[in-house]
């Protein structure tokens, strides 16, 4: 349950660093960033994130998605029995629940003070908070408490009648919250509080107690004991949470209730009262029997018990004051656990397990300067604890002080109360005076202190966060060791440690997010994400503090041009999202026409934004029947649409930077551009062109849906066959001149340049005079959408010196050689891919791992059995998972290795947070002291080859991957679509269109935008490689039938381009391809198996095809994962995030059968590696591995090393040859290509110029017919030209 506190703190509220009110870093003396939290904040508010379960799906409500876990209305509840209830520290260096009231002073009969709440349930009489009304005699109704109209106050307030009489008839509220106190009647004076109350017949409230929290160490305990004997609890006595438990005044053993409501709890006195009232006392008893509770008794019911000096002439020990007490277990680390001591009880004095002597529920408290007691260094505090193993238990004195014995200022006050309280006006008249005010602090003295700073004191203030008033009670309660110097501050907590309710787990997730919501972070994060989102990639600070301060204060002033008006926008709360958004929109870095000339000012335009701007400005219009615009496929092809991101990152991450361009040069950030990549670029603007030509259908790669005519003999300007279509039209009698320009108004804000609109205009003519306007519109709209203009926020100005094409590379026959970057993405629980199984040295280690791993331990008969083959590994077996027997298979060839307990070296991530984002960086690009900024591991191989004159391609499958991206620009590095390859603008409506886009996003000046360049360079790269890689897999099929798989379709695309290598002109290939889905905190097993499967049966595909192209020595795959997981289950039969894991590799010419690195020869909770939960601190770096798989892929200088592995000086011994992993590293450095072969590579004629022959082919696929409709053109030709040679010999017959 970690990644709910993990990532709701990393993505949405507060981010990794420490922020100032500007946005910028903080810093420490030494210039380094400081971390916003730590792995021990992520544990601690993880265990406030237990105890969720899924909502069943709700019958009222309409539902698109199958299943019974789909409900997305309210789609969570909370099992109580699921939480844990101990405290929680929060990120400010307190706990949850400080600031709030204690449950002991609450007032008595808190049910009917000021602030009381109440919660219509309607016709149940089932509590919706609370869990004790269902009795525990089956067919037995439970009681509740019923309100007498004539004399109840509490029935007045409830029924809020709106006749003359009181009783009636009713206006029930949803909730009803009490203004004043009122006077109890009936049985209401009788009972300590209430869940229940029956107002009329059948009609019934739920009452709400405020939120409060309990101390967990007490004085003056007493125990309570479940109604079946087998459990005790050391109880706060002033607190209403058992029930009474009577036995006849002579007698004892089995005792009876006097409920006056089913599950009614009290008061330690209240129950001395009530067993009193009925003639009997509280005693120690040993059951309460089911048979004589009739409604009172409940399944989780505890009871009161008394201990008597002398029963039936029998003397039992007495132990002062107390019946019990609570004790502190203190761990080696300072964390603590309760425990409580329970003895002298005639019948059992077995403690509920939770807090047992050998309980392990530690959490963190905060010690005083002179430490804790520790069972190794200090003899557990000089013996003043007993020591039990590493721990010691101490004996604990509670002393509860006043903190101001003067009115304090209200900072000082805010610093240093940590208890709560309620408005003094519930405690009843009289109860408290306004004695003193200070400045905006006023200070309540309880009257029975004669106007002194007690400790009862109570302090009002105004909340700076909320504008709220709270209440703080002048008291400090800390916990002691006595004989000693060590204390502690008294933890607070929500729930009972032994009866946990949805009420209060409720309140504690509220407290949660309250605790991170008013972190000082959260205003600068927030103001710059949506400053991003509305367009502005690189704020300034200046703006980013004005938006935060209008978050963190609640208002935002507008003052007109003319300084004549002020506007006030927002609420005056904190969080005010009404003052937030005009502080961005309305301030003048968004509205000063001037920033357009700034080249770092404004945005790429996100995919989809730029295709429903273009729906939009262009008046789209559904086809009758069709008023449910659907677009299809959008995310797997512009890598966007609503509500389907692939992951809780979104679409792309806030802080991305393209590893080469003039955004990198500058030093800025371009979210969107990690969607900027051939194959979403080039399905952007085919699903334009074809909605512009043909209206809204999947022809010509649209984005609707297909017609039931299909997509034959489709002419561009009938829209007949689409679900709609744009509708906009010029004015009328407009010139050319001046429909462009509004064009350029409605599509670019008035951006476009003179030189676009000139390239535009004379398009539209030349298309006019041959077709007409309305062809010509359609022209000039299918330009405008490709300017950069429209694609970015930035203004264009163009170079002199247009752009030329990067020449194409040649097509070679040179010896050849790939790395394949196989991503797991999400975190692969690897410690059940690769497991001890026997052979192991000095104890059994798969019993080892079977205790570790619990239920999540694989049955060792059913592992896969593989040889270590070396004396390194503790094992001479181990086992890998079930589904991974093409692994096994290749591990027994000798082609496969594995990597055990890999990962990223402690010595460079010492802030341990363990999330996706930062565990994914670091081992796409093994890059984390940011030497070479924004480039990935197999980039930097790139740019490193491409230096020494090796020609190389860089392609990764679905998503633009940081792994590939390198320093230097590389026309050969692309995106491709798992799907296959668009070709680019299908049908084009001129033979001049590809031309003329690529005039208009021609070389840019420097005075041009940053973005605007950045969008014109990808998008004249994406048409060149468009061209190179259709018609390179248009030429290359597999011969091996692929998997339907996501993975399996990106290795099958990968053996493709393999194939075509040749066509490419590549002597070298780094590919990156991923598999989702291993992010597995619920139900492991099961999503592994599931993953697993489809793994293998892609790699059994893909070494068969490769081997089939005789490709199988030149190929090496290599799996990563950001992390391993840990080894203890989570609380969903899943695991969280760890840190070292296992992977593999294989090819060819990989050395395997032998598992590299050293596998952790100890597991267990004592592991020196374990750094808690079963997380393994790594033994081999991500870095020497990748050393060894250089040097096999023609990385072998010293420097060139360093280059393409920044930390590999750190290495020292550690760093892998590639004699280590590989056979053999030798590389043929071929030959050219010969004539024949030249001509039969991708049909390219002898002779020709190669950069020739790749700008006809561009031209050749852009006027050609889509290949979807290839064949039945062909036909038709063929059909036609038999039928003109017929009909030339029949006119030739009949002259003759």
């Amino acid at each position: 349950d970690e990644n709910y506190a993990r990532e709701i703190m990393q993505l949405f509220t507060l981010g990794l660093v420490r922020l100032n009110e500007d946005g910028t870093p903080v810093l420490d003396e030494t210039g380094g960033t400081i971390a916003t939290y730590n792995n021990e904040n992520i544990m601690s508010l993880s265990r406030a994130w237990t105890g969720f379960e899924r909502r069943k799906k709700r019958s009222n409500v309409e539902n698109f998605v199958p299943g019974p876990n789909s409900n997305r209305i309210d789609p969570l509840m909370i099992n109580p029995e699921w939480r844990d209830v101990f405290p929680k520290t929060d990120l400010s260096g307190g706990f949850l629940g400080d600031k709030y009231p204690l449950c002991e002073d609450l007032p008595d009969k808190m049910f009917l003070r000021k602030g009381a709440r109440y919660r219509l349930l309607g016709s149940s009489r089932v509590p919706e908070y609370q869990s004790k009304a269902k009795p525990i005699l089956v067919g037995v109704d439970p009681k509740n408490l019923k309100l007498k109209p004539s004399s109840s106050s509490l029935f007045r307030e409830l029924c809020q009648s709106s006749g003359t009489s009181p009783t009636g008839p009713c206006n029930y509220a949803n909730e009803v919250v009490l203004s004043n106190s009122i006077e109890c009647a009936g049985n209401e004076c009788s009972i300590d509080t209430v869940q229940v109350v029956e107002v009329t017949k059948n009609i019934f409230y739920e009452f709400i107690r405020p939120p409060c929290v309990e101390a967990s160490f007490f004085q003056g305990g007493r125990v309570i004991r479940h109604w079946n004997g087998e459990a005790n609890i050391c109880a706060n006595p002033a607190l209403p949470i058992a029930a009474e438990a009577c036995c006849p005044i002579d007698g004892g053993g089995e005792a009876k209730r006097k409920c006056l409501y089913t599950g009614e709890e009290m008061t330690f006195r209240g129950a001395l009262q009530r067993c009193s009232e009925a003639g009997m006392r509280v005693c120690d008893f040993k059951s309460v029997p089911e048979l004589s509770c009739d409604e009172c008794c409940i399944e989780s019911s505890f009871h009161w018990v008394n201990i008597p000096a002398v029963t039936s002439g029998i003397s039992l020990p007495r132990r002062g004051r107390d019946e019990c007490t609570v004790q502190v277990k203190i761990r080696a680390d300072g964390y603590v656990a309760i425990v409580h001591d329970i003895g002298g009880l005639r019948y059992d004095d077995k403690v509920l397990p939770p807090l047992r002597v050998d309980n392990k529920n530690f959490f963190r408290v905060y010690w005083g300067e002179d430490g804790y007691p520790l069972a190794n260094s200090n003899n557990c505090g000089g013996g003043a604890c007993m020591s039990v193993g590493e721990d010691c238990i101490c004996k604990v004195v509670v002393s509860d002080e006043a903190v101001f014995s003067s009115m304090p200022r209200k900072e000082d006050a805010v610093s240093n109360l940590f208890v709560g309280a309620l408005d003094p006006l519930a405690y009843g008249s009289g109860s408290y005076t306004e004695a003193k005010h200070g400045s905006n602090i006023v200070a309540y003295h309880s009257t029975s202190e004669d106007s002194t700073f007690s400790r009862r004191t109570i302090f009002e203030l105004t909340d700076d966060f909320s504008g709220r008033q709270v209440f703080l009670k002048n008291s400090l309660s800390t916990v002691r060791i006595p004989g000693t110097a060590y204390n502690f501050r008294n933890p607070p907590h929500f729930l009972s440690l032994f009866d946990p309710e949805v009420r209060d787990a409720a309140v504690e997730t509220e407290a949660v997010i309250d605790s991170v919501f008013r972190h000082d972070n959260v205003a600068p994060f927030l103001a710059t994400r949506f400053i991003q989102r509305f367009g502005l990639s690189n704020p300034s600070p200046r703006l980013v503090k004005s938006v935060a301060s209008a978050f963190r204060r609640g208002m935002y002033s507008f003052e007109s041009s003319d300084g004549s008006e002020t506007i006030e926008y927002g609420s005056g709360e904190y969080g005010s999202m009404a003052a937030m958004l005009p502080a961005i929109l309305l301030d003048a870095e968004f509205r000063a026409v001037v920033l357009d000339a700034d080249p770092s000012s404004g945005s790429l335009h996100e995919p989809l934004l730029s295709v429903v701007a273009f729906l939009r400005s262009m008046e789209f219009q559904p086809q009758p029947g069709n008023e449910l615009v659907k677009l299809l496929s959008m995310e797997s092809r512009i890598g966007q649409m609503a509500h389907e991101p692939l992951t809780v990152f979104s679409f792309f991450l806030p802080h991305y930077v393209p590893g080469s361009g003039p955004i990198h040069s500058a030093s800025l950030v371009a979210p969107e551009a990690q969607l900027l990549a051939m194959s979403p670029v080039v399905s952007a603007l085919n699903g334009l062109f074809s909605l512009t030509k043909y209206g809204l259908l999947s022809c010509m790669h649209g984005f609707g849906v297909k017609p039931k005519d299909g997509c034959s003999r489709l002419k561009e300007g009938d829209f007949s066959r689409s679900s709609g279509k744009v509708s906009y039209e010029p004015a009328r009698n407009s010139d050319t001149a001046a429909i462009i320009e509004e064009l350029s108004t409605l599509l670019t804000a008035g951006r476009l340049s003179d030189t676009n609109k000139e390239e535009i205009i004379a398009q539209y003519k030349a298309r006019e005079k041959e077709e007409g306007k309305e062809a010509a519109l359609r022209l000039a709209l299918q330009l405008m959408i490709a300017t950069p203009e429209y694609r970015t926020s930035g203004v264009t100005r163009k170079a002199e010196d247009e752009a030329r094409p990067q020449a194409a590379s040649q097509p070679t026959c040179k010896a050849y050689k790939a790395v394949v970057f196989l991503m797991l993405q999400g975190g692969a629980d690897s410690y059940n891919m690769l497991v001890p199984h026997s052979g192991c040295k000095d104890k059994d280690m798969y019993e080892e791992y079977k205790q570790a791993r619990q239920h999540l331990a694989l049955d060792k008969d059913a592992i896969l059995q593989i040889e270590s083959n070396s004396e390194k590994q503790p094992c001479t077996k181990f086992g890998l998972h079930p589904q991974l027997p093409t692994l096994q298979g290749l591990y027994n060839d000798d082609s496969a290795l594995f990597m055990a307990n890999i990962g990223t070296p402690m010595e460079i991530y010492d802030n341990r947070l363990y999330g996706h984002e930062q565990m994914q960086t670091v081992c796409k690009q093994m890059d984390v002291g940011r030497n070479t900024t924004g480039t990935g591991i197999l980039g930097r191989f790139v740019d490193v080859l491409q230096a020494s004159g090796v020609t190389t391609g860089a392609v990764s499958i679905n998503y633009v991957s940081e792994t590939l991206q390198g320093k230097a620009k590389s026309s050969s590095n692309m995106v491709v679509s798992e799907k296959n390859i668009e070709q680019f603008a299908p049908k084009p409506s001129t033979q001049s269109f590809i031309p003329a886009i690529e005039n208009i996003n021609g070389a840019s000046s420097w005075r041009s935008s940053v973005f605007a360049e950045t969008w014109s360079s990808v998008l004249r790269e994406s048409i060149e490689q468009n061209t190179v890689a259709f018609r390179a897999l248009e030429s290359s099929e597999v011969q091996v039938e692929f998997p339907k798989s996501s993975i399996g379709k990106q290795l099958q695309t990968v053996a493709r381009l393999i194939s075509s290598r040749k066509c490419r002109g590549v002597e070298r290939d780094v590919f990156y391809v991923s598999q989702g889905g291993y992010d597995h905190h619920y139900n492991v097993n099961r999503g592994l198996k599931r993953n697993f499967i489809e793994l293998d049966e892609a790699l059994a595909a893909f070494v068969a095809e490769l081997k089939e192209q005789d490709h199988y020595d030149n190929v090496v795959v290599v799996s990563s994962s950001e992390f391993g997981r840990t080894i203890i289950p989570d609380s969903r039969g899943g695991s969280d995030h760890g840190w070292g894991g296992n992977n593999f590799m294989f090819g060819g010419q990989v050395k395997g059968g032998q598992i590299v690195g050293q596998y952790p020869s100890d597991i267990s909770e004592e592991s020196e590696l374990n750094l808690g939960r079963g997380r393994m601190l790594p033994t081999t770096s991500f870095d020497a591995i990748w050393s060894g798989i250089a040097r096999w892929f023609g990385i072998e200088q010293d420097a060139a090393l360093d280059e393409a592995l920044p930390f590999r000086k750190y290495l020292k011994d550690e760093e892998f040859t590639d004699a280590d992993l590989f056979i053999s590293s030798d590389v043929d450095d071929g030959t050219e290509c010969s004539e024949e072969e030249l001509a039969s590579i991708c049909g390219i004629d002898e002779g020709q110029n190669g950069q020739n022959v790749r700008r006809s082919a561009a031209v050749e696929l852009a006027t050609g017919i889509d290949r979807s409709e290839r064949g039945q053109y062909t036909i038709g030709f063929v059909v036609v030209a038999v039928a003109v040679v017929g009909l030339g010999f029949a006119l030739f017959g009949l002259r003759k």
